[in-house]
C-alpha cells in the first residue's frame, strides 16, 4: 500500500509540473499515467475510465478536463483537480487529489502541497 501511495504522489507531482497556462490538457494526464505505468502498475489509473482531473467551478465537474485526447490549451486562471490514482481490484485503491490554479509559468496548489511549485 505504501508503494502505491508513493507512486501516486510521484505521479501527481510530475503532472503538476505540467499544469501551466497554454499547456495541452492531455499532457499532465499522460505524464501521470506514464509515471504510474513506469512504476509497474499497468493501465495507469483505471485505463481511460478515470481522467487525471477536471475543472472546479459552479458545476463541480466541468471543463477543462485533464484527460487523454483533450488537446485544448489550459486557460490561465482555471481551477482544476489533479487526482491520479492506482486501483487494484479486490486489493486496494489510492487516489491523491489536490486543487490547482492554472497560471502562467507555474501552478498554485491548494491542499496539503499548498503553494507554488
Amino acid at each position: 500500500m505504501a508503494r502505491a501511495y508513493d507512486t501516486g504522489l510521484r505521479a501527481q507531482r510530475a503532472a503538476l509540473e505540467r499544469v501551466r497556462a497554454g499547456e495541452r490538457a492531455d499532457v499532465p494526464d499522460a505524464v501521470a499515467r506514464g509515471a504510474i505505468a513506469k512504476a509497474g502498475y499497468p493501465g495507469g489509473f483505471g485505463a481511460m475510465t478515470h481522467r487525471l482531473g477536471h475543472g472546479i467551478g459552479l458545476e463541480g465537474h466541468e471543463p477543462p478536463y485533464l484527460v487523454g485526447g483533450n488537446t485544448a490549451p489550459l486557460p490561465a486562471g482555471a481551477t482544476v483537480s489533479v487526482e491520479p490514482g492506482i486501483y487494484l481490484p479486490g486489493r486496494l485503491g489510492v487516489r491523491i487529489e489536490d486543487i490547482v490554479e492554472v497560471r502562467d509559468g507555474e501552478a498554485r496548489v491548494y491542499g496539503p502541497l499548498a503553494g507554488p511549485l
